[in-house]
């Protein structure tokens, strides 16, 4: 009997720790298992802050950049953007061939190259009230006289004087007297080179005795360019020496030069 009561005694202890053990090891992974629970709830949080201050962090970047573009374009060219490509293309290549180009408006007539100068068309409008400049320095060496003849010395005998011989030096530069299109560049054996100026309203000035001129026909000069200088005399002067043969015209009648000096 005792030894029924024994066994029976011990089986119940062992059913019992088997039981309790069971519970432990049911209440270990419950534990386990809420911890893990917990735990990516707290790491599911985390993710979403971060990812969230990653945006934040990424928009604040983008608003950066805009704003520093904005500021780019507002400091080096606000206005450019408002041009025409094809006029700032066309400006970019002109600074690119080192060329500065300055149109004419619609009024203004083109300009001639002289000598490396641009001579602007003139307007050419002499008329009775107009006045010259000395075109050479020197003495009147034969007055203008139309009204009756006056003694020519080279030639000995007394004619009428249609113009004025003004003294000079050879290679003395001569001047034009006044604004002026040079209508021809011509010689002859009284007055050998000579040139013909166009001061407007048919008014014509002629100057002779010149060599080395410096002006072509069409040519627009204004007043005190030099057009030539003094040559030595053709034999119509060869007394009156080195000279200048200056001619006054209103159409086809002399005028007195002087008149017209200030």
């Amino acid at each position: 009997m005792k030894h029924g009561k024994m066994k029976k005694v011990v089986k119940d202890k062992l059913f019992l720790g088997a039981m309790l053990l069971c519970l432990v090891l049911l209440t270990t992974v419950a534990t386990a298992t809420i911890m893990n629970r917990n735990s990516n709830k707290d790491g599911g949080q985390y993710l979403d802050l971060d990812s969230s201050t990653e945006e934040v962090v990424d928009g604040t970047k983008e608003n950066n950049e805009l704003v520093n573009n904005d500021l780019t374009n507002d400091t080096t060219g606000g206005q450019v953007a408002n041009e025409d490509p094809s006029e700032e293309e066309t400006r970019d290549q002109q600074v690119a061939d080192g060329e500065e180009t300055t149109q004419l408006s619609s009024d203004e007539s083109p300009a001639q190259q002289v000598d490396g100068n641009q001579v602007q068309a003139l307007n050419l409008s002499f008329t009775n009230e107009s006045t010259m400049q000395w075109p050479i320095q020197g003495n009147i060496l034969r007055d203008f006289c139309m009204d009756e003849t006056i003694y020519h010395a080279t030639l000995e005998q007394y004619k009428v004087s249609p113009e004025i011989i003004i003294q000079g030096e050879v290679d003395a530069q001569v001047v034009a007297p006044v604004d002026a299109q040079v209508m021809a560049v011509g010689a002859n054996e009284e007055i050998g080179t000579y040139i013909t100026l166009n001061l407007g309203n048919e008014y014509r000035v002629v100057l002779g005795q010149l060599k080395n001129v410096t002006v072509e026909q069409g040519q627009y000069v204004t007043a005190g360019t030099v057009v030539g200088a003094i040559n030595t005399p053709t034999k119509y002067y060869s007394v009156e020496g080195p000279s200048l043969y200056f001619q006054l015209l209103n159409g086809e009648v002399p005028l007195d030069p002087v008149d017209f000096i200030q």
